[in-house]
């Protein structure tokens, strides 16, 4: 059997595929990011699905896609986990989350975004990924993902920004607490998730005009501070687009594209489905 895991910070998803090419089961975890992960909690993740547990014998093969991947420090870290729960002897194959998205986005050239807890972009050539600038992370970069957006509500919230109304929904939702907010951010572990997991009280009232505007916002700092770097890029082919925030902004991106004279590509909301298909054809 094979198993293919595609993992940004927060959530991974997983496919496990039998003999007949068939997906045999399909599941969530907790996203496993070895950059920012310690390998007790790395491996508590694959200890905790019972569907890793039940099959792990029978799988032969692992395909892991993911955010915090790609350098050699971090990928020998989680292949030597992946070992121990599996096998020795498994095949493992380790990319990083900007090669899901382009294996899943296109064969063509093109300029591939990721948009999700994180942010980061790259040029695809039609054979291989060129990557101008590093990722930077939620602390120095990150424009546009959930955690930025995370950030520009509770800045909001506690300046006493926002409207009225808006406010006192955002209090029924979160019952922020200014305290706890920054022991979250400054003593707990992933605050990069923490901060995305206010993004979708943004996408759930994208009909306020305050929010359409805060997420605009978020969106072109991203276009302006990410996409910069690929101004002739820009000009002559597609930008492809991954991750949950790019796809249910979609239309603003759309929108932002069109004032620019830049061209779309597709916006597909987890790779994981795409990459399956690949690997299960190739």
């Amino acid at each position: 059997m094979i198993l293919i895991a595609e993992s940004g910070s927060t959530k991974c998803d997983w496919r496990i595929i039998d003999k007949t090419k068939s997906v045999l089961h399909q599941f969530q975890t907790l996203g496993i990011n070895p950059m920012v992960l310690g390998s007790r909690e790395l491996k508590k993740v694959l200890e905790n699905e019972k569907a890793l547990a039940n099959n792990k014998e029978q799988i032969e093969k692992i395909y892991f896609f993911g955010a915090g991947c790609g350098t050699p420090e971090t990928d020998e870290k989680l292949k030597k986990i992946l070992q121990d729960f599996f096998s020795p002897d498994i095949q493992i194959q380790i990319k990083g989350d900007l090669d899901a998205a382009v294996e899943a986005a296109t064969t063509q050239s093109g300029i591939v975004c990721i948009l999700g807890t994180g942010s980061n972009c790259c040029f695809f050539d039609g054979t291989k990924i060129i990557q101008k600038n590093p990722s930077l992370g939620y602390m120095l970069g990150d424009e546009g993902s959930g955690n930025a957006i995370g950030k520009a509500l509770l800045k909001a919230y506690f300046n006493q920004l926002m409207p009225v109304t808006l406010q006192a929904k955002f209090e029924t939702t979160f019952t922020p607490q200014l305290e706890e907010v920054l022991i979250q951010l400054y003593q707990r572990p992933f605050p990069n998730k923490y901060l995305a997991g206010f993004a979708r009280f943004a996408i759930e009232n994208r009909n306020k005009p305050f929010i359409n505007l805060m997420l605009n916002q978020e969106l072109k700092k991203f276009i302006d501070k990410q996409l910069y770097a690929y101004q002739e890029e820009l000009k002559k082919y597609p930008t492809h687009f991954i991750g949950s925030i790019a796809y249910y902004t979609q239309d603003l991106i759309i929108e932002e594209f069109k004032n620019r004279d830049y061209q779309i590509g597709t916006f597909i909301k987890s790779p994981i489905d795409q990459l399956t298909q690949s690997i299960i054809q190739d």
